[in-house]
This record gives structure tokens, C-alpha cells and sequence, in this order.
């Protein structure tokens, strides 16, 4: 399904965005990651992984309700997607790529900001690094 290429240009986005999005934050404000990478991100990590593929199968389902239609997985790499078997128009394809972003990443990096809790800006700007293969998928339609 995905090339070497697709996958290597993925981990690149995905560390390039990280390493922007974290240094910026921490270089702004006194945070500390330590703080946040401890048993937190052993517990909302994988959460947030399951729940971002659930976004993936909520923005499919916009279009079709059929939920035979949609899977789930795990591909070769360790890389876990959710897939619909049936060609869908783009505009339903790119909602429902860039809905766990959104949702998951973009949303509570504005709210956290506002409300500047720390906490919440770390886990968003994890969100969007994870969307870095939505991105590049985004961009490639």
C-alpha cells in the first residue's frame, strides 16, 4: 500500500514537525518535557492512536454508512491505518484525512494556548507530528 519512499518521507515530516512544534514551545516557555514524558504519554499515547483512527473510520462514514466497508490495521511497518474499500469523492477522502489533525491536534494546540496549560500543548503537538503520513497524503491528492 505505501512505497519505502512514502514511509521514509513520513518519518522525516513526522521528526521535522516534532522537532519545530516541541523546540518552539520549549524554547518560549520554562516547560520542561520531562515533565509530561512519563507514565502520561505510556497511557495517552496508544489512546490517542486508537482514537485517531476512529476519526479516520467517523469521516469515511460521513459519506458511506456502511461499516463493512472500512478496516483497520496494522501494515508491515508498525504503522497503524484505516482504509475504506470503495473509491469515495475527494472532498469526503480529505475530511476524513485530516480530521484526527484537526480534531486531535490543531483544536487543543489553539484551546491549550488560550488557556496555556502545558499538558494539552505537548499531546496536541504530538497529534499533529503522529499526522505527519496524513499530511503527505493530503498533499499527494
Amino acid at each position: 500500500m505505501f512505497t519505502k519512499l512514502f514511509i521514509f518521507k513520513s518519518i522525516i515530516l513526522l521528526l521535522f514537525l516534532l522537532f519545530i512544534l516541541l523546540g518552539s514551545f520549549t524554547y518560549f516557555t520554562d516547560y520542561k518535557l520531562a515533565n509530561f514524558f512519563n507514565i502520561n504519554l505510556l497511557v495517552i499515547l496508544p489512546l490517542s492512536i486508537i482514537v485517531h483512527e476512529l476519526l479516520h473510520m467517523i469521516g469515511f462514514l460521513l459519506y458511506d454508512f456502511k461499516l463493512e466497508k472500512i478496516s483497520f490495521g496494522i501494515n508491515k511497518v508498525g504503522i497503524p491505518f484505516t482504509r475504506i474499500s470503495k473509491v469515495i469523492p475527494k472532498k469526503y477522502f480529505l475530511i476524513a484525512t485530516l480530521m484526527p489533525m484537526v480534531l486531535l491536534g490543531i483544536l487543543p494546540l489553539i484551546y491549550s494556548l488560550i488557556i496555556f496549560n502545558k499538558i494539552i500543548v505537548t499531546f496536541s503537538i504530538i497529534n499533529i507530528s503522529g499526522s505527519s503520513g496524513d499530511i503527505l497524503i493530503f498533499l499527494k491528492k
